[in-house]
């Protein structure tokens, strides 16, 4: 984040360099803020002088020289001076490299390294033309990272009421779709043993199919495995008692 002059805080979203100047004169502007909220191009007097360029102001205007050649002239208004937005390529803000956002962007770019070791890197040098940033805490974390790195807790011990299959089989009803499927079901029950998990579907035209596909499925299962269903667990749903109209 950056602060104009009048306390409203702006975001920053890119830091990059400006072509400064006339076609065939040009020069560059390094490590310019990207600020889109600011309607108007800011130059940092300070900055482009660190990079070798002269500013002269005087009751007419002024002007921008670099090893001899003039770069761009401004006109004066009031107690602000306009330059040429013709010879400035590009929106800008530029200030000093101590922003507040400079470690959050080096930290997406450098693949969400640890904040600490990345103000290692820029105090050793380690990294060409790394931002100079400050941590807040020692402790800090990016708000993506705390994010990212969460894990779900683990589930608690399943205990099985069942003992053996068929004890306990839980059932369940989903529909209806809205679109129909082959032979015109809209709906499908499930009936799934608790013991081995192993689940039945059967789909269903109307949900008043319900009863009677339980009825077949609870003689089919009963033969096959030669125990009975001592338990049937649902959702307490009209359906599963009586036949009735859809």
């Amino acid at each position: 984040m950056t602060t104009t002059g009048d306390d409203i805080t702006h975001r920053i979203q890119h830091i990059g360099n400006v072509p400064f100047g006339k076609e065939g004169e040009q020069t560059c502007i390094k490590n310019v803020l990207y600020v889109p909220t600011i309607t108007n191009n800011l130059i940092l007097v300070g900055q482009i002088v660190e990079q070798g360029m002269q500013v002269c102001f005087n009751n007419e205007g002024c002007f921008i020289e670099k090893d001899g050649r003039l770069i761009p002239r401004g006109w004066r208004e009031g107690c602000m001076f306009i330059l040429d937005s013709n010879e400035v390529k590009s929106v800008m803000y530029a200030k000093g490299l101590k922003t507040e956002t400079s470690i959050e962007l080096c930290h997406k770019r450098i693949s969400h390294i640890n904040l600490q070791l990345l103000q290692t890197m820029q105090l050793e040098g380690v990294v060409i033309e790394l931002p100079a940033f400050e941590l807040k805490r020692v402790d800090q974390v990016s708000e993506a990272c705390q994010l990212g790195k969460q894990h779900r807790l683990p589930f608690q011990k399943e205990s099985s009421i069942s003992k053996g299959f068929l004890d306990v089989i839980h059932s369940d009803v989903w529909g209806p779709a809205q679109t129909s499927a082959i032979g015109g079901c809209r709906y499908y029950i499930t009936f799934t043993d608790d013991y081995s998990h192993y689940t039945w579907i059967f789909p269903m035209k109307k949900k008043r199919e319900v009863l009677s596909h339980f009825q077949k499925h609870k003689g089919e299962v009963e033969h096959e495995m030669g125990r009975h269903i001592r338990c049937l667990w649902s959702d307490g749903g009209k359906e599963y008692f009586a036949e009735r109209k859809n």
